[in-house]
């Protein structure tokens, strides 16, 4: 779903009630708050992530940290990274020599 701004968003419901993956209607602001308060220190070479989501999170470290960091993203749901690349070009982020990803072999 498009959040009220526009940014794509994650939608789910749960005990028939209506939940959003981010709850700001602009995503990043939430995210950028997130890596200036946990991820600021120059001195922060190697950062781990569980899963990508629709790929905001990898897009701001990315985006601040450029090349003084190393992420890894584990991915241990490919169908959520699969409906993300649906909707959301992140080949930027995909190809980044400072990003890797690592996949849960299926049936594991």
């Amino acid at each position: 779903v498009n959040g009220e701004l526009g940014f794509p968003n994650v939608a789910f419901v749960t005990d028939e009630e209506l939940h959003r993956l981010y709850e700001e209607p602009n995503p990043y602001k939430e995210i950028q708050a997130l890596v200036e308060k946990e991820l600021n220190d120059p001195d922060v070479t190697h950062i781990v992530t569980l899963g990508l989501g629709l790929g905001y999170l990898l897009a701001e470290i990315m985006r601040c940290k450029e090349s003084k960091a190393k992420v890894f993203v584990l991915e241990p749901d490919m169908a959520v990274l699969y409906e993300c690349l649906r909707f959301i070009d992140i080949s930027f982020l995909i190809t980044h020599e400072q990003v890797k990803f690592i996949f849960e072999k299926a049936g594991e």
